[in-house]
């Protein structure tokens, strides 16, 4: 799954609902959803998501797509760890990681 995300001026949040896709599952309770909320923190921005609620869908990777407004970020952090910086999107697929593009930067969690 891929998040593309822009810096805030304000303090924004959004709500993602997600299901397998294609087929009926999700009338039996396989969908959930997950609330993140971006905001501006000094020389930050940071991301937060929320518990999920509801059925887990099938595990996926996540990746963010940060585009910054004016210059690319010095480190990616998750849950105040440091990600390290990787060479290739291909490496984010099941490992977490960052990489700076030039429309932002791209971070994954690995596998969701």
């Amino acid at each position: 799954m891929w998040l593309e995300l822009f810096p805030p001026t304000a303090e924004s949040a959004f709500e993602l609902y997600e299901d397998e896709g294609e087929g009926h599952l999700f009338e039996r309770g396989a969908a959930s959803n997950v609330r993140y909320s971006l905001r501006r923190e000094a020389d930050r921005v940071v991301l937060r998501a929320g518990p999920r609620e509801g059925a887990r869908p099938l595990g996926h990777s996540l990746l963010v797509h940060w585009k910054w407004d004016a210059r690319p970020p010095a480190r990616v952090l998750l849950a105040d760890a440091e990600l390290p910086r990787v060479a290739s999107v291909d490496e984010l697929a099941d490992a977490p990681g960052w990489m700076p593009l030039e429309s932002g930067a791209v971070a994954s969690a690995g596998r969701a």
